[in-house]
């Protein structure tokens, strides 16, 4: 597509009086990236990337009002606009976003009983003294002191926001918000003027609304992301979020409304992984357009420009939010612009860095653009070339070996990369392979469309001796040979096969059978095995974890995993170990005690295990040529993304 092809996507459009360069929003993102509850520097960096990619309108998520509604320790990294010690550092991001064209708004939020009182070493506030699902602390049920002072929190935060420069403020009544809270049947059990009927559970964000607006003027547009259906039993509708986002329109009090799904009890309705289709939320936009005239912003896994332009053409939204897809690739909308769509590096919703991470209060990054959170160092026009060509050799074609050749390539460096197999990107092809993953394999896409661009000679189905390199003589060779699996010894006595779960993703056929997978890998390796295996075999599914597949907890597929594995009857067996194999009979023990259990008339036992370097080559090169150096895997077996950062560090540094 041609820039002449996005008839809506790059047009102008207003939020009251303000208008927006066009309808592309960075929607609010928890990026962890604050000090001492500060804005910091790489905030400034990180928004500031993207106002240079192209963005027309940024929302600074989650500004923290009060410390009884934080989710983080004082000290950490999040924002608590609290007191003025704000307005410096938010002068700092304003002005930085507003030098590169785009406007900012601030989100401003307060939690309640989706809080932390452990972190914030406080009572939570809520409606009700009601536990939320995912948090399970009962809060404080807020007297009329205590709703008078967080209307005043509310105010006092908005009025440091104008003075930090930003260009307006949004109000948090969705996931994890008490504002949304309050308009809950399932959380406000309230009996005095704020509970009740739909009328009074409005009434705290309506007061809200009003102070604010007091307090700000009529000049700055203000807006809310309000979740139009919790999806939650014992929650309010689609049909009462609709009558909210009616209601409010319909007596003038907000500039702009931005939809959201669900809560944090479902949170993968609001944060979708990869099972999750591109654009599935975009009904909801498109029901609030219906009632309200306000402009509204769509979201839902929108992370392509050609999904965006369709959804603003079919009416179904006035601007697209996106928030994963600008993590990914910050140029998104300059790249839409140019017509280099295939330059775009598409987030793929694996939810492993950027949301995993800020769930455990670290900074944000990605797995496939290494400069997400690191702006400053590996951003936008960072990246010089080298004072001399250097002739390169890279053995091995999975991401980091991709990623080292790219960015060798862009310093001016003549790579020749030679990959053993017919294919390039090494174990991310596997990942593919697994059920509901297939958009995995975009992280590869991307790179070898760029190797393919900067002239990158590949040589496949090329395994490379030390001989070899010798006789090459290049001035730099880069070992990125990965690692293989291993599989733990156990004691048997020949009656089951034992494979390695790669077998099975490198579509070896099994069916009709009875499978014990033994998984150690707690993540979608072991994971996809399982239910692969599932679709056509009884699986019993048995790993030495607490939860099977506890590493993807964080990236909320857990959930519509386990869902997916009951309904495929997956028996699973967790705090166990396998121990020994007799007579087609497994046996497993638990960790935490010497019970035994034994799984009987097994047919194959498949383990999922551990990864070892693969590292001989470098080993046996080391001392012999002029540069030689080691990337990914091959160092020390680790999922993609540090394979990818070490590549890009390397590439910098050659």
């Amino acid at each position: 597509m041609k820039m002449s092809d996005f008839k809506f996507l790059f047009t102008p459009y207003k939020i009251a009086n303000l208008v927006i360069k066009n309808r592309i929003v960075q929607l609010p993102t928890n990026l962890t990236l604050a000090w001492n509850n500060l804005p910091s520097e790489k905030q400034a960096y990180y928004f500031a990337e993207r106002a240079k990619g192209g963005v027309g309108l940024i929302i600074l998520g989650s500004q923290i009002v009060h410390p009884t509604g934080a989710s983080d320790i004082p000290g950490g990294a999040e924002i608590w606009c609290n007191n003025n010690d704000v307005i410096n550092g938010y002068k700092k991001i304003t002005s930085m976003v507003h030098e590169q064209g785009a406007k900012i708004f601030a989100q401003l939020a307060h939690f309640g009983n989706q809080a932390n009182s452990a972190a914030s070493f406080t009572h939570l506030w809520a409606p009700s003294a009601i536990p939320d699902p995912a948090v399970r602390e009962v809060p404080k049920e807020m007297d009329e002191y205590d709703i008078k002072e967080l209307l005043t929190s509310f105010s006092d935060a908005a009025n440091r926001v104008i003075q930090g420069g930003f260009d307006g403020v949004e109000l948090k009544v969705c996931h994890d918000g008490i504002l949304r809270q309050f308009l809950s049947p399932r959380t406000n059990h309230r009996r005095d003027n704020y509970g009740g009927n739909l009328e009074n559970r409005l009434r705290l964000l309506e007061d809200t609304i009003t102070i604010i607006r007091k307090r700000i003027g009529p000049a700055y547009p203000l807006g809310i992301r309000l979740t139009l259906d919790e999806m939650i039993e014992g929650g309010y509708t689609f049909d009462d979020g609709k009558q909210f986002a009616a209601t409010l329109s319909e007596k003038k009090l907000v500039d702009y409304l931005s939809v959201d799904l669900a809560t944090d009890a479902n949170i993968y309705l609001c944060i979708p992984p990869m099972c999750i289709s591109p654009g599935y939320a975009l009904y909801v936009s498109a029901a609030a357009k219906e009632v309200t005239d306000l402009p509204v912003i769509g979201f839902g896994r929108i992370n392509d420009p050609i999904l965006a332009e369709k959804a603003l053409a079919d009416g179904l939204c006035d601007f697209v939010g996106l928030g994963r897809a600008l993590i990914a690739d910050p140029e998104l909308p300059r790249k839409a612009l140019e017509g280099h769509l295939d330059d775009i590096r598409n987030c793929v919703a694996c939810n492993q860095n950027c949301i995993s991470r800020g769930l455990l209060h670290l900074p944000l990054t990605c797995i496939h653009n290494p400069a997400a959170g690191r702006e400053a160092e590996l951003g936008i026009g960072t990246l010089q070339r080298s004072s001399r060509e250097k002739k390169i050799v890279v053995v091995g074609g999975g991401p980091a070996g991709l990623k080292v050749a790219e960015i060798a390539a862009r310093r001016g460096h003549k790579v020749t990369l030679y990959e053993k197999t017919k294919n390039l990107g090494g174990q991310v092809l596997l990942a593919a392979k697994m059920p509901n993953r297939v958009e995995f394999e975009g992280v590869i896409k991307y790179l070898i469309t760029q190797i393919n661009k900067l002239g990158v000679e590949v040589i496949l189905e090329a395994e490379i001796k030390a001989k070899d390199i010798l006789e090459i003589n290049p001035d730099c060779t880069i070992i990125a040979t990965g690692s293989t699996t291993y599989l733990p010894k156990i004691e048997g006595d020949g009656t089951i096969e034992i494979i390695d779960g790669n077998r099975v993703l490198l579509a070896e056929n099994f069916a009709g059978q009875q499978i014990v997978v033994f998984d150690e890998n707690a993540h979608w390796h072991g994971g996809c095995v399982i239910e692969f295996l599932a679709n056509n075999n009884k699986v019993f599914a048995v790993t030495s974890r607490n939860i099977l597949g506890e590493e993807i907890a964080l990236t909320f597929d857990l959930p519509l995993y386990y869902q997916r594995l009951l309904e495929k009857d997956v028996e699973i067996f967790s705090h166990r170990r396998v121990i020994k194999i007799d007579k087609k009979n497994v046996h497993i023990k638990e960790i935490y005690s010497s019970n035994i259990n034994i799984i009987k008339e097994i047919d194959k036992v498949v383990i999922v295990g551990f990864e070892r370097v693969n590292n001989s080559l470098y080993i046996e090169l080391k001392g012999k040529v002029t540069e030689l150096y080691s990337v990914g895997d091959c160092i020390s077996p680790g999922k993609v993304d540090r394979a990818i950062l070490d590549g890009e560090k390397l590439g910098r540094f050659l």
